[in-house]
């Protein structure tokens, strides 16, 4: 069984689950038996949505590193942000869009894939990483 998923705008099929033992087929899932805890294993490998809507179109504000401001850091609006000019530290998301966007349908409109596959929604990626996966993958896209 493999299930398809949109990342970033591709259709990506690499992803594979087998929920009941008699789907198995017979291949070596040697991947799955190795749990990956290295650099990186806490950040989001992708994230499904309608099509069209990106963590990046979430976003309020791109937060910068100004050391010469008092404050250390400055927002800038998304559109401004250049990624060869700003370092981004950090990303305000427009929580009234983030619901608008749920009430599509519900809070599994928008999942996140983990490194190891699992497919989580943002609350339960929040208790499990201690991180919010949607300002994680608007970083990520701002870093492309």
């Amino acid at each position: 069984m493999v299930n398809k998923f949109r990342s970033s705008g591709r259709e990506n099929t690499n992803i594979k689950s087998v929920s009941r033992i008699e789907e198995y087929n017979g291949e070596e899932e040697w991947l799955g038996c190795i749990p990956w805890t290295g650099k990186g294993s806490e950040l989001p490998a992708g994230m499904i949505t309608p099509v069209g809507i990106t963590a990046k179109s979430l976003c309020r504000y791109a937060i910068i590193l100004a050391p010469a401001l008092d404050e250390g850091v400055k927002k800038i609006k998304v559109s401004s942000f250049d990624k060869k000019q700003h370092l981004l530290v950090d990303v305000e998301l427009n929580e009234k869009s983030v619901a608008a966007v749920y009430r599509i349908g519900g809070i599994n409109t928008i999942k996140f894939v983990t490194a190891t596959g699992q497919i989580l929604n943002r609350r339960t990626w929040k208790a499990k990483f201690k991180t919010d996966a949607l300002k994680l993958q608007a970083i990520k896209e701002l870093l492309r």
